[in-house]
């Protein structure tokens, strides 16, 4: 594997190296790699903090075995390079992970975008590419969006909506901007209309105008984060590799949950997270405010549970998962399971959907296997095993 790991000069760490060079393409296209970490990212080094600050559709459910399995479709729109107006591309990483401290080996799936959402330049087909540099890649284990560990705890996290603050600029100011901002950005040409503090699309830095009225505003959004008293903070994707790192089932990872804070990776983003167990257990934990919510159920997409967020709008992924579900409560043949799936994923150009599906995950619980699609393509399967 020829890409430089310039990084890793600095760090002199075999196992942080032999994790890196580890990476091997799965698919042709190279949406999908794999890799091996064995090194100790219990302690994450400073010179990677800078990289590491950093929609989707689960459901956990028996097969006719009676084994308890997760499926999960993970969902979002990237770029190469951020540029819009590029094909939407996916970089995504299977990562089997043996920490030396943790409890328990464990393998999941890891948007590898995320190690560089500055840059932006681990997109498809860099991981292998001779060129990229793929230092952060050693830091993988934190990004995976979905997990099984070999005491059969699985995690799934899910993305959630968080409210827009639209600051009000000046309206030649806000026209400028339309010109040169690269954000999702609306315009208005009906007196009376302001950006709505619900709309999906808006994002941190967009830009809207209202030509009649001859206003404009910019947006920001706020930095989700518990303050309970006491504890530890951390973020979401940390919490989940710790689950995955010493908890054998649902009760060890909501009492996990309940000794820390939780704060986002960044402002304007906001999760909640599927847990199931290989007892058949299974959990939504969502944070509101500074209290933590464990809601007994075993599906969810990307609005809370606990609560009408006001999001959920015209998105009927929740009710085709739980029409689907109701049909096969007592178990689900995989293929059907894998049907289901495939009517919830998301594609952009189907005129409604505003992500795509990057992966989708199918975790056995007891056989310990992951089976992974690329891109929504459910015809190419690629199987790992713990």
């Amino acid at each position: 594997m020829g890409n430089p790991h310039a990084y890793l000069d600095y760090l002199k760490d075999e196992k942080m190296i032999q994790a890196a060079e580890s990476v091997r393409r799965v698919d042709e296209a190279g949406y999908l790699y794999y890799m091996e970490s064995e090194w100790d990212y219990s302690q994450i080094p400073e010179k990677f903090m800078p990289i590491f600050d950093t929609g989707c559709s689960t459901f956990f459910r028996k097969n006719l075995e009676g084994e308890p399995v997760m499926y999960r479709n993970y969902d979002y729109r990237h770029y190469y390079h951020g540029d819009r107006s590029t094909e939407l591309t996916a970089c995504g990483l299977v990562v089997k992970s043996a920490n030396p401290k943790a409890k328990y080996r464990s393998i999941g799936v890891a948007d590898a975008f995320w190690l560089d959402r500055y840059k932006q330049e681990i997109v498809g087909g860099s991981l292998d590419d001779g060129k990229t540099d793929i230092s952060a890649v050693v830091l993988a284990p934190y990004v995976c969006m979905d997990g099984m560990n070999e005491a059969g705890l699985t995690v799934s996290i899910m993305a959630l909506g968080v409210d827009s603050d639209w600051n009000e600029i000046a309206y030649e100011e806000g026209c400028e901007l339309l010109k040169s901002n690269k954000k999702n950005n609306f315009e208005f040409d009906e007196a009376g209309v302001i950006p709505s503090r619900k709309e999906k699309r808006s994002e941190i830095g967009s830009v809207a105008v209202n030509h009649a009225d001859k206003k404009a505003w910019t947006c920001s959004m706020k930095l989700p984060k518990q303050n309970n008293a006491g504890r530890p903070t951390i973020m979401h994707t940390m919490l989940m590799r710790a689950m995955l790192d010493r908890c054998a089932n649902v009760d060890e990872a909501v009492e996990l949950t309940m000794m820390h804070n939780i704060v986002s990776a960044i402002p304007g983003s906001d999760f909640h997270l599927l847990i199931g167990d290989a007892q058949g257990k299974s959990v939504v934990i969502e944070f509101v405010g500074d209290e933590t919510k464990v809601i007994n159920t075993d599906y969810c997409t990307n609005y809370f549970l606990s609560y009408d967020d006001g999001y959920r709008d015209k998105d009927r992924r929740y009710e085709v998962l739980g029409m689907g579900l109701e049909r096969f409560y007592d178990g689900i043949r995989e293929d059907y399971a894998t049907t289901l799936l495939s009517l919830v994923k998301q594609d952009p150009t189907n005129g409604y959907d505003r992500s795509k599906t990057l992966t989708t995950s199918i975790y056995h619980t007891q056989q310990k296997t992951l089976r992974v699609f690329a891109m929504g393509d459910f015809t190419k399967p690629y199987d790992f095993s713990l």
